[in-house]
């Protein structure tokens, strides 16, 4: 699993922040609980999963400002 976050604290909340609006808006994920309950690590780990490209090109996705689905 990639758990690379990008670097400093507001780019990880951004980044944080958008891969939980994915994952509330994926309509056959995987997440355990609540989505608000998710640690970072389950973020991660549903995105990386489900994500064409996984966690990683969901990040590069996120810096040039495309998402899909």
């Amino acid at each position: 699993m990639v758990m690379t976050l990008i670097s400093g604290g507001k780019y990880k909340a951004q980044q944080m922040l958008e891969a939980r609006w994915w994952i509330s808006d994926y309509s056959c994920r995987n997440a355990p609980g609540d989505l608000k309950e998710l640690t970072e690590d389950e973020v991660i780990q549903v995105v990386d999963q489900h994500y064409y490209g996984g966690w990683k090109q969901f990040g590069r996705d996120i810096e040039s400002g495309f998402i899909t689905e």
